[in-house]
């Protein structure tokens, strides 16, 4: 029925919830047949798995599965049997949050987990359907005491409810904007023993959600720690990590929320690794580009600076931010900044890195906009090019390449000589097509 109810299928509300009623109070009765065989279910507990699926589908699937306030005790009787330790866990699969273990997040190993999704996706349905609902924990406090104790970094716990902890953060903070920094010590707790607690609840949270304003303010401290912590993360987990801090950072600071010499910023651009700092500012960049909205003139602003600022760091260090300037190909192709300040950057990044992603769609926005600046265009072509070492990404380019070659022809001495050199590159590496473009050069010369 859970899957039926995720597919939009049409299935009766309150047959449904007596099905998840049944399941759970069964569950909650010991079960003293223990069976070995594989496909029995060891102690009901993947029954409250189920039912805690269901609960989800239903209350994030309301069109096809409508549910009547009056149903609001129903639901939540059901949520809090799901979140006993004895329906909850099977030793066979579940992962205490003290264990060691690396591998990747999953928000699936504890029936506790669709628990927690279940009692937060309630709070926002009773909040959606009681307009007059008193604010925060007074108009949900059945809510507020579940999470008061799944957060608990004292009580009985798992990985799967800290990394369901995390997750759900920005919607929880929604639900009462005080809960998160009332709980803060206790989501993300400093003492040394509980950094596994610590570790699978931000690691869940920074990065499986986006950046928010409303969720920063009260986790500042949680930020600035996090900014320290870059360079200890778990080898197989570091990576995502690392880059989900980079964007929220990148976000915030464009947002104005902290400055560039905040210590938070600070922090995090002095530890941050290279690969951190290209996937952040690379996922930025491509909102910046699938985005129609316009930025405002503060943030442009603000996202020039910064730009100017690392290209400045690189070019004392050129290797070690490589990756970095390389995520500059969204920021290039997307209309959000002055295109002048644009190709101004482009042109100097590449004299130092020589290769940007994704270069098919710089190239594209160098052919749109060459007439511009014809010289700057033709040498940043030339840098793409000298840069493709194996050869390959030019057939990617499609012909934007000749349009920023005609258009240099065409752009004053400086530009044009340029265009040939880099023609005769082109014709030696194998790609005759160009031929054409030299020879009507040299026939326009003779003319004239």
């Amino acid at each position: 029925m859970s899957y039926a109810v995720s597919l939009g299928k049409k299935v009766g509300a309150d047959l449904a919830l007596d099905l998840a009623l049944y399941g759970i109070t069964q569950a909650s009765r010991e079960n003293s047949v223990r069976g070995e065989a594989w496909d029995q279910d060891p102690g009901w507990s993947w029954t409250a798995k189920s039912v805690g699926m269901l609960l989800v589908n239903m209350l994030a699937k309301e069109e096809s599965l409508p549910l009547e306030i009056t149903c609001r005790t129903k639901v939540w009787s059901t949520i809090e049997l799901i979140m006993q330790p004895v329906n909850a866990t099977d030793s066979s699969t579940d992962a205490p949050a003290d264990e060691e273990e690396q591998t990747p997040i999953s928000l699936d190993n504890d029936a506790r987990t669709e628990g927690i999704e279940a009692a937060v996706r309630y709070g926002l349905w009773v909040r959606s359907r009681i307009p007059d609902l008193p604010a925060g924990r007074a108009g949900l406090p059945e809510v507020f005491d579940l999470l008061d104790r799944a957060a608990d970094p004292g009580a009985q716990t798992t990985r799967g409810i800290r990394e369901a902890l995390g997750h759900w953060l920005p919607q929880i903070s929604y639900l009462d904007d005080k809960w998160l920094g009332e709980k803060e010590a206790q989501l993300f707790p400093s003492q040394e023993q509980l950094y596994p607690i610590y570790r699978f609840t931000w690691q869940s949270f920074i990065v499986t959600t986006h950046a928010f304003t409303a969720v920063f303010r009260p986790l500042r401290e949680s930020y600035l720690r996090a900014t320290t912590l870059m360079q200890s993360w778990p080898e197989k987990v570091q990576k995502n990590v690392n880059a989900g801090l980079a964007r929220h950072l990148i976000r915030i600071y464009a947002w104005g929320i902290e400055p560039d010499d905040s210590e938070i910023m600070r922090g995090f651009f002095a530890n941050a690794p290279d690969e951190a700092l290209e996937q952040g500012f690379r996922d930025v960049g491509f909102g910046t580009y699938d985005s129609k909205d316009k930025l405002d003139g503060q943030t442009q602003h603000r996202l020039m600076r910064l730009w100017e600022s690392r290209l400045g760091v690189a070019e004392e260090k050129p290797t070690a931010h490589r990756g970095e300037l390389s995520a500059f190909g969204f920021w290039f192709a997307s209309d959000a900044l002055p295109i002048d300040w644009q190709i101004q950057m482009l042109k100097r990044l590449l004299s130092i890195v020589k290769t940007i992603s994704p270069s098919h769609l710089v190239v594209k926005k160098l052919a749109e906009v060459c007439v511009r600046n014809p010289l700057s265009a033709i040498e940043s072509l030339r840098y793409l090019v000298e840069g493709d070492k194996e050869g390959y990404e030019i057939y990617g380019w499609d012909e934007n390449p000749k349009i920023i070659l005609a258009a240099a022809l065409d752009g004053g001495e400086a530009s044009a000589e340029e265009a040939r050199l880099l023609i005769e590159q082109l014709i030696v590496r194998g790609h005759h097509s160009y031929r054409t473009l030299l020879t009507k050069s040299r026939g326009t010369q003779a003319e004239s």
